[in-house]
């Protein structure tokens, strides 16, 4: 169709063009123009149907019809789009005052042949300012790989059924990874599994909305979020190709605040007790249930020893809730797929 659609605007342009130097010429010689006006206004207006045609099914391709109202008045391309679309339809008038004129008057409307030229012209202009313009991708278009997280950053994660899910909130968006227990014996296993997401969020003004997720590389999902301030509960249902799935629900706190002092507070006093017990619960499977609930004695340098938080440093360390005097905080590692939270 764009093949068409250019053709046709070529032979049009050209035609024009030809006319009104061949018109200016022979009326310069004192020759009669209308006969040369005529035979190009009978093949005018089905150019022009051909390129309006052609045009709008290949604009359909790239900016399909649901997204037209979001997409032509909230972008550069679209606003050069409806530049284009008004020059068409002014030459488009042109030609068929043309017409009229002739089949009325009998005589030449060589002013309107001027303007159809130069409007033409401005066609063109407005033409090759979209081919430099990036036309807008399709929201739910697939990206190769996660987007980099922009502004502040909250990171958590939860397991539903045999899949863990490692949540990134950033400004204006949320990335998932989702992950299974390793069967490839040394393949990716994230390329090995299929995955599907969906999502609801609930903000804290008691407003909810579905998550609109799209693909961003193996077991990664990417949503456009505009984050309320407040505690936003982010609920997700995850399965895969091989492993059951479920539900999870996460928190995000907004705007987070980075407190890496935080947890260097809390290894250095947690190292220096001698003597604690460490409650937990183990599962691979939350549709079966956390575990049952296990004490394990040990020392305050042996349990920070054994957790990826030894080093008193964390890629992300978000204060989560502060109450009676008790600070709850976060700990991301995407990198490792590891989220600690209490």
């Amino acid at each position: 169709m764009v093949t068409v659609h250019l053709i046709a605007a070529v032979i049009w342009v050209g035609a024009l063009i030809h006319v009104v130097r061949i018109a200016f010429a022979r009326r310069r010689a004192g020759q009669a123009t209308l006969a040369i006006i005529v035979a190009y206004a009978r093949i005018a207006l089905w150019l022009a149907v051909v390129v309006v045609t052609a045009g709008t099914l290949s604009a359909l391709v790239v900016i399909p019809l649901g997204e037209v109202p979001s997409v032509i008045p909230g972008t550069t391309y679209g606003r050069w789009l409806i530049a284009k679309l008004v020059l068409v339809a002014l030459a488009l008038a042109l030609a068929v005052y043309a017409r009229w004129h002739m089949a009325r008057r009998r005589s030449q409307p060589l002013a309107a042949v001027r303007i159809e030229a130069v409007v033409l012209a401005c066609v063109l202009v407005t033409s090759a300012a979209l081919t430099a313009l990036a036309p807008p991708a399709p929201k739910d278009l697939p990206l190769p790989f996660p987007p980099p997280a922009v502004g502040p950053v909250v990171a958590v994660g939860d397991r539903a059924g045999w899949i863990g899910i490692g949540a990134t909130a950033s400004q204006g968006q949320l990335v998932i990874r989702l992950s299974t227990p390793d069967t490839t014996g040394g393949l990716d296993p994230a390329a090995a599994e299929d995955y599907s997401l969906v999502g609801n969020l609930a903000a804290s003004d008691a407003t909810e909305h579905q998550l609109r997720f799209r693909r961003c590389g193996a077991a990664c999902f990417v949503a456009a979020v505009d984050w309320a301030p407040g505690h936003s509960t982010i609920t997700l249902e995850a399965d895969a190709e091989r492993f059951a799935g479920g539900s999870a629900a996460v928190v995000i706190p907004w705007l987070p605040a980075q407190r890496p002092e935080l947890l260097q507070a809390a290894v250095k006093a947690t190292g220096a007790e001698r003597q604690l017990v460490v409650y937990e619960q183990v599962t691979s499977d939350t549709r079966s249930g956390l575990g049952d609930l296990t004490g394990l004695p040990m020392a305050g340098d042996e349990y920070v020893g054994v957790g990826p938080y030894g080093s008193g440093r964390a890629p992300i360390v978000v204060l989560l809730d502060r109450a009676d005097g008790e600070r709850t905080i976060a700990l991301g590692y995407p990198g490792e797929a590891t989220y600690v939270r209490p």
